[in-house]
């Protein structure tokens, strides 16, 4: 271990989190949209991955509408 590495004290909860921020945040601005897109969409399926029929079809139509529902309903079906 380096001197530097010895003079370090460990961060607050707050340090922490803000050093989480700027890391997160460093990733980011390395991603294409490309590669935004595909994140996004993949936490955006997994988070809807549970969701039943009915679950689905009430928050398509509270959002997006009944015509909407059918549209992405269709190929479905």
């Amino acid at each position: 271990m380096t001197m530097f590495h010895q003079n370090l004290k460990s961060m607050n909860n707050e340090q922490l989190s803000i050093l989480k921020d700027n890391y997160a945040e460093l990733i980011v601005d390395g991603l294409d949209h490309k590669d935004m897109y595909r994140i996004v969409f993949d936490y955006l399926r997994s988070e809807i991955e549970s969701s039943s029929e009915d679950e689905l079809k009430e928050e398509i139509s509270d959002m997006y509408g009944e015509d909407k529902w059918q549209e992405l309903s269709q190929p479905a079906l």
